[in-house]
């Protein structure tokens, strides 16, 4: 007997034999189906149980392990650690790893905590030993920068101020050995004892540091010493030519760049003192009306909140290109403006020098609107006027001249001198032209020769009159005489009758012609020339008063003017020859006329500022428009753009200089000729004005280009620049900038923003 022949599958139903159904057996017979279809669907339902039973077994999880269920059993995924979550983590026993999802393992650990320690230990040592460096950076030499180029052994540079002994030094000197030298080395003011030697650095520059003492011969100090740093180029046989350019002497161990001293610096501010200020006008149009404070503000350059003090400015004034108004003047004269800033009590002084005439006028610079007064200075020469006095008043007063004294013990006197005449030795003899008029009045208005002179006088403006002294042989006595419309002679009456008299302490007659034999002697004056001149005794005396005009002395070569106190000291500004180097100088000197202080005025242009309208800076805006000049890519060259920036002086001598090169590209410029490695960009900048000096250093940044466009933001910092001081360094005029991409590639819009500083 054989069994069904199961087969493990799902019968969706059982057979039912049918009454009518034959009875057959074997495997596919009838009776067989039913039981067939049951066997099939048990072995199927036998077979899930077994893989499910299976299914439920666990296998190994690994970091690698996924969500599965198979025959073989079943996994599941895990979380791996990181900085956000927990799950599962590897050990790593590497201290170098950057890793953020592994876990260090112990001797990962220990390693890093040993090698700490030990890193802490070299970094209090480091710190130690730079804490044991010392830096000077004070240069103790006193014109160090003086050039030598000769054979001599020895040089001597003096000290400003000796180290103490046994304090470091160090001696940098910038030069050149002679092919014949062996050495250099340095000593404290004598030929022994040896500070040190110097050796070469890099090319140019020489270096030595040492222990200051004193020099020693035979366990002796030698004398004098602390006072001069000796240089000695070895072997003393030699006989070619050292050269040395600066030299420093520095204490501490570590050699820095050269600076002057202190006392060096001295001479050299005395030149920033003195700020040029160029000629406004020429060929550019100028607009000024001198009554507007912001037009003066404009041109002289004033600050308007912290502007007071001195100010002047030259004008051009020849084109019609200028339109100045409410000046002294209106013809096309160039002109000088002096400025006395100070507030609502200021002063403005306008000179036409081709004129030689002078206008002056007080300002209130508290408003914009300016009240002019413009009044002419009057100016002698050799103590006289060169013009005419006009008057321009309505009223009889404005035609007169007047001359008074306030002490009572000198009579007011106005007198008039013909110069063609020597009136210490008058002509003697009738009818001579004495040419001297003086007129006597008393204080008050009552005297009868006031009004004498009055009557004579007055009636017509256009009466001419004079009177002069005269003495018993008719050297200088006394005469009134007057000129009418007629031209005929008047004596004190305001008709033409010329035989008209004047009681004067008796009857005085004049005839025409005169009868010598009968009548007093009227002569007959002419005038020769019209000029004023005051006689007392050589002085001028006027307590209380102002005396305007120029003052003229003429004393030899040192003609001077003195001023003194009441100790009897005195200020004197006195002239100097054409031969000496300056034109004038401000003495003080004592009682006994010792100077005691002298101060020379140097035979220079420019205007002459206080220290305290200078005490911040002297600064100047200034720009200009360049063009690219790249050789390496044609194309580019010829490219626009702009340069602003400053030029800033200061009262120690330093001079700053600022340079703002907008809206570049490095593409723009040339490579360096040669390099070592890497050749990069020059930016060749020259600068607003040549340092006196030395450039002693370059600050430079690339910042975001003035142009605002958003795909220019990070192009600045994708360069590097620096400042290209080989070969460049004794250059005075221009700087050479480097630039080198380190990251990017297409060269975008960017700014240069460059910081030169010198002296």
């Amino acid at each position: 007997m054989a069994g069904v022949q199961e087969t493990a599958q799902w019968e969706n139903h059982v057979y039912r034999i049918e009454e009518n159904d034959p009875v057959h057996g074997g495997e596919n017979g009838v009776t067989n189906k039913p039981i067939k279809h049951l066997a099939n669907r048990t072995l199927y339902l036998r077979r899930l149980l077994t893989e499910a039973g299976q299914r439920i077994n666990p296998k190994k999880i690994t970091a690698t392990s996924k969500n599965s269920n198979d025959l073989t059993g079943h996994t599941h995924e895990i979380d791996h650690a990181s900085l956000t979550q927990k799950g599962i983590v590897q050990l790593n026993a590497s201290i170098q790893s950057t890793s953020t999802t592994e876990s260090a393992t112990p001797s990962a650990v220990k390693a890093a905590y040993d090698k700490a320690a030990t890193a802490e230990q070299k970094a209090t040592l480091a710190n130690e030993k730079v804490e044991a460096i010392k830096v000077g950076g004070r240069n103790l030499l006193i014109q160090s920068n003086t050039p030598h180029n000769g054979n001599a052994y020895s040089v001597r540079y003096a000290l400003a101020e000796a180290p103490k002994v046994g304090e470091e030094i160090v001696v940098t000197l910038w030069g050149e050995l002679g092919s014949q030298r062996t050495g250099i080395g340095v000593y404290n003011s004598q030929g022994a004892t040896e500070l040190a030697k110097l050796v070469k650095i890099r090319d140019g520059v020489y270096q030595g540091k040492g222990i200051w003492r004193k020099p020693m011969s035979e366990g002796r100090e030698r004398t004098p010493n602390d006072t001069h740093l000796n240089v000695y180029f070895y072997p003393k046989t030699a006989t070619d030519n050292n050269r040395i350019e600066r030299i420093q002497l520095e204490r501490g161990s570590i050699g820095t760049d050269w600076t002057p001293n202190e006392a060096d610096l001295k001479a050299e501010i005395s030149a920033i003192r003195t700020k040029l200020i160029p000629v406004r006008g020429g060929n550019v149009a100028t607009t000024l009306n001198a009554a507007k404070r912001s037009d003066w503000f404009r041109e002289m350059q004033i600050p308007y909140q912290s502007g007071w003090g001195y100010y002047t400015q030259a004008f051009h004034n020849s084109g019609t290109q200028h339109n100045y108004s409410n000046l002294p003047l209106t013809g096309r004269y160039y002109f000088i403006a002096e400025l006395y800033h100070n507030s609502g009590y200021s002063h403005l002084r306008i000179t036409y020098p081709s004129l030689k005439r002078t206008f002056e006028s007080a300002i209130n610079l508290n408003n914009e609107d300016l009240i002019l007064d413009w009044r002419e200075v009057v100016f002698l020469k050799d103590g006289l006027y060169q013009g005419t006095f006009k008057t321009t008043g309505t009223l009889e007063s404005a035609y007169r001249l007047r001359a008074a004294r306030d002490d009572e013990r000198y009579q007011p006197y106005l007198q008039m001198v013909d110069m063609g005449y020597d009136l210490a030795n008058p002509p003697v003899g009738k009818n001579k032209i004495i040419g001297s008029v003086d007129y006597y009045v008393k204080n008050g208005t009552s005297e009868s020769s006031k009004a004498t002179m009055m009557a004579a006088a007055m009636p017509d403006k256009n009466v001419f009159w004079e009177v002069a002294l005269w003495n018993a042989a008719q050297q200088r006595n006394v005469l009134f005489k007057g000129y009418s419309k007629t031209n005929n002679l008047s004596i004190g009456k305001t008709t033409d009758n010329e035989r008209d008299r004047v009681q004067v302490n008796g009857t005085i007659q004049a005839t025409a012609p005169a009868d010598n034999a009968n009548n007093d002697q009227v002569p007959t004056t002419a005038w020769v020339r019209k000029m004023a001149k005051i006689l007392a005794d050589g002085k001028v005396s006027k307590a209380g008063d102002t005396m305007t005009g120029h003052l003229f002395i003429k004393n030899g070569e040192y003609s001077a003017v003195h001023t003194y106190n009441t100790s009897g000291w005195f200020a004197k500004w006195e002239a100097a020859p054409l031969s000496d180097s300056h034109f004038a100088a401000i003495v003080y000197a004592n009682d006994r006329e010792t100077v005691i202080n002298r101060v020379l005025i140097p035979k220079k242009n420019g205007t002459v500022a206080l220290i305290n309208d200078i005490a911040d800076t002297v600064r100047a805006a200034v720009s200009r428009s360049d063009k690219s000049r790249s050789r390496t890519f044609p194309l580019q060259t010829g490219k626009k753009y702009t340069t602003t920036g400053s030029v800033t002086i200061y009262p120690d001598g330093r001079i700053v200089q600022i340079f703002h090169l907008k809206n570049i590209k490095a593409a723009w410029f040339d490579y360096e000729a040669s390099a070592v490695g890497d050749r990069h960009r020059v930016v060749n900048i020259p600068l607003w004005t040549a340092m006196p000096n030395k450039i002693f250093d370059v600050d430079v940044k690339t910042v975001r280009p003035s142009n605002n466009a958003s795909t220019y933001y990070i192009e600045a910092a994708e360069w590097l620049s620096a400042w290209q001081i080989y070969g460049n360094d004794t250059n005075k005029s221009s700087v050479n900038i480097n630039l080198s991409r380190f990251r990017g590639g297409k060269d975008e819009d960017m700014d240069l923003y460059v910081t030169v500083e010198g002296y």
